[in-house]
């Protein structure tokens, strides 16, 4: 199973759309700021999940949500980002 998942800094309040397998280990390695884009707005707090059968679908809605403002601007007033 898949994970596709937005982060919040809580230090800069940026969010960060990505997709995981061991979601807890992928927020552990943004929290270490093993990341490169994720690391100068380290602390992060998982505020969305979507969990996907397989990877294709998921890395689909991450696209998706990364290509169209206005997924995006649907799916933050639904989790009450906006």
């Amino acid at each position: 199973m898949y994970c596709l998942y937005i982060i919040r800094s809580i230090k800069s309040d940026r969010i960060y759309i990505g997709v995981a397998k061991d979601l807890r280990a992928r927020i552990l390695s943004h929290n270490n700021r093993e990341n490169f884009a994720t690391k100068p707005y380290a602390p992060w707090k998982l505020i969305y999940c979507e969990a996907y059968l397989n990877k294709k679908l998921a890395f689909e809605r991450e696209k998706q949500l990364k290509r169209h403002a206005k997924a995006l601007t649907i799916l933050k007033k639904r989790i009450g980002l906006e």
